[in-house]
């Protein structure tokens, strides 16, 4: 049961910091695009 418990919590922290990479990332972009729009 412990065992279980673990990994769904450590797939949850995955998930998680899956989710935080792909905003990172989403923001970045946009900050790039909006520095892009700017210099234009």
């Amino acid at each position: 049961m412990r065992t279980e418990i673990l990994t769904s919590l450590q797939g949850r922290e995955v998930s998680l910091y899956r989710q935080m990479t792909r905003a990172a990332v989403a923001q970045k972009r946009l900050m790039m695009l909006s520095e892009n729009d700017s210099f234009v």
